[in-house]
């Protein structure tokens, strides 16, 4: 018998042993992406309890070249920016023994939501009414805010929107109720007591804001707060 027949068994069963390491480090980092993935929904179900109506978490796969030790003690997950809900995760998951070890594993998050859109196309200035807005189920950030429809009727738009765009807080401002050369009704409180008379704006003016009006009675110019369409206010 040669050497080389002599060395065939052992160079065979040398062949199997790595080539069934190899063969299974796959399937340890499966089990990662696994672990990784049903951690992620864990920190993500708190947009179910806001109204969102699902959550996808696709991550991504382990680097097949890793040569991973399977973790005798549990698994460590740490994410980055935990406070802070994005379309991009990013993971580290570490292990204590048998050998220590450590990666990062990073995850793509589509939420899924019934949010309020353009029923039609809305021009720049426009008071959205009940009939401008329907809900629609859209793919949308994690840090979305999904708004309710009394926070938008009666709104000003800052800006158009076509049919079925998503309507945003930042779309909005309140509606100027007040114009200049507008007839008012001034009231002076104090305490529980309060007078009215007639008054003139002579400005513009939205709810909450100040604005310069004129008692028509005295002449007087004062600063008033405006507290409805046509009606201001001053304390005293």
């Amino acid at each position: 018998m040669t050497f080389r027949q002599l060395l065939y068994p052992f160079a065979l069963g040398s062949t199997l042993l790595f080539s069934g390491l190899t063969a299974a480090q796959p399937d340890y980092n499966s089990v990662l992406k696994q672990e990784t993935e049903h951690y992620l929904k864990k920190q993500y179900t708190e947009l179910l309890q806001r109204g969102y109506e699902r959550v996808d978490v696709r991550v991504n796969a382990v680097d097949r070249r890793l040569r991973l030790t399977p973790c005798s003690a549990p698994l460590n997950f740490e994410q980055s920016n935990p406070s802070t809900l994005r379309n991009q995760a990013s993971v580290r998951v570490s292990c204590s023994a048998p050998k220590p070890w450590a990666i990062f594993i990073s995850a793509r998050i589509s939420a899924y939501a019934k949010i309020l859109v353009a029923a039609q196309p809305l021009v720049r200035g426009q008071i959205l009414e009940k009939d401008d807005i329907i809900r629609q189920s859209k793919a949308v950030s994690p840090n979305h805010t999904l708004l309710q429809e009394h926070q938008l009727i009666g709104q000003q738009l800052k800006r158009a929107l076509p049919q079925g765009e998503a309507i945003r807080a930042n779309f909005l401002t309140p509606p100027r109720v007040i114009r200049r050369g507008d007839n008012l009704i001034l009231a002076a409180r104090l305490g529980s007591a309060s007078v009215s008379t007639s008054a003139t704006a002579l400005a513009d003016g939205k709810v909450g804001e100040q604005i310069r009006v004129k008692n028509n009675r005295s002449e007087q110019i004062v600063k008033a707060r405006v507290v409805a369409p046509g009606r201001v206010e001053v304390v005293l």
